[in-house]
């Protein structure tokens, strides 16, 4: 479960931000949403990133190291890697549309970015 259903004191439970990143890794739309991502995590806040269409090809894109050592939750759409034949590294998890839904509508804070 991504938050909690029951209201929340601000001073004890963390800004969630969902971050949806449709664009492949070569554009700079792809980079924002890592620089996105990193800057809400070193703010504090819990961060679920999403990789979706051919934004899955930057799953092994030394920026996403950063995101990984500040502690991300990150996914990857599992039609996705299928259809790019590939295999994402461990600590990002293959996923269905139905976690990213959850993601859209659990989240206090929402950047989706798309191809340029």
């Amino acid at each position: 479960m991504i938050s909690s259903s029951t209201p929340r004191s601000d001073s004890q439970t963390k800004i969630t931000v969902g971050v949806l990143v449709h664009a492949p890794p070569e554009d700079c739309a792809f980079h924002h949403a890592v620089a996105h991502a990193l800057e809400a995590l070193k703010e504090g806040k819990q961060t679920y990133l999403y990789l979706l269409h051919h934004a899955v090809r930057g799953a092994h894109h030394p920026a996403m190291a950063s995101l990984e050592e500040l502690g991300v939750r990150c996914f990857a759409c599992s039609l996705a890697l299928e259809q790019e034949d590939m295999e994402p590294p461990a600590w990002i998890l293959p996923a269905g549309l139905t976690l990213l839904s959850d993601i859209l509508l659990h989240s206090d804070e929402i950047g989706v970015f798309n191809p340029s």
